[in-house]
């Protein structure tokens, strides 16, 4: 008897092992389904009462975005997105699809790191999933502020006008970043391609939709040695440009380069080749 008992509660506890993941996929699916635009993750989890999730992504400028998330009840989650140390949430305002499905949407202006902070609200365990989409990108064309005139009287001095500092940025410099220790620029190369091909994720939707091609990024290694200003020159499709730009700002600390003996600003473009085996 005990036996049966045993194998009985190993049964159960099987299927509910299958019924979590089932749930969890499914959670994904009817989030995708609510919303017209392309999936590029997915931030599946599981936490305690009033206790937060935290994720870190990469979006680019001139981009629009969606976040959408599953609740079993009303306010039972809330998220945020956060630049850097900034305290200020960049998607306060959210809309209601449904009694379950909340979404927010986010213009980037800056290409750059982002922080996603979900928090359950609720007394109770919960485990749920965010989807974050691409929804279009956003034309901007550059305008010029035409500066108010003002008659000045002539016995009034005005002041010089103190320019601003430029942020230099060199193509080529005296003594070029170099890589985790490398001691030359080819061996600089040889290990920072090892470092993208060793920590790319080919994502899912480019997968099942044999999408593959070159994704030209364009960053720079600032005169502190890490990764600023990264930007796609030439995408393939949003789901492998947005994981090219990840990838590039996950990089460690380069030793910066150096012009005249003093570190400056480098810029590299490079291409990242997603290919299906």
């Amino acid at each position: 008897m005990k036996k049966i008992i045993l194998i009985l509660s190993l049964f159960i506890f099987s299927i509910q092992i299958q019924l979590f993941a089932q749930d969890n996929k499914s959670i994904v699916d009817i989030l995708n389904s609510s919303i017209e635009s392309t999936y590029l993750k997915d931030f599946s989890f599981k936490l305690e009462p009033n206790s937060v999730a935290r994720y870190s992504v990469v979006l680019s400028k001139n981009t629009k975005y969606a976040f959408v998330i599953y609740q079993n009840e009303t306010n039972q989650f809330d998220f945020g997105l956060y630049r850097d140390k900034s305290d200020k949430n960049l998607v306060p305002s959210k809309v209601e699809i449904t009694k379950q499905i909340i979404k927010a949407e986010f213009i980037n202006g800056k290409t750059g790191v982002y922080h996603l902070i979900i928090k359950n609200n609720s007394t109770k365990i919960a485990e749920s999933a965010l989807v974050l989409s691409f929804i279009e990108k956003i034309d901007t064309p550059e305008t010029i502020e035409i500066p108010d005139i003002v008659d000045v009287p002539d016995a009034i001095e005005q002041a010089p006008e103190i320019p601003e500092p430029i942020d230099v940025v060199f193509m080529v410099v005296e003594q070029m970043p170099l890589f985790n220790g490398a001691k030359s620029q080819e061996e600089s190369n040889k290990k920072f391609q090892k470092f993208i091909t060793e920590n790319t994720t080919y994502p899912q939707e480019a997968k099942d939709k044999k999408i593959s091609g070159r994704v030209f990024v364009s960053y720079v290694v600032s005169e502190n040695g890490y990764i600023k200003d990264a930007k796609i020159a030439r995408g393939v499709h949003p789901s492998l440009d947005q994981e090219a730009l990840r990838i590039i700002y996950a990089s460690p600390k380069w030793e910066p380069g150096k012009q005249r003996g003093k570190n400056v600003n480098v810029s590299f473009t490079i291409p990242i080749e997603f290919k299906l085996e």
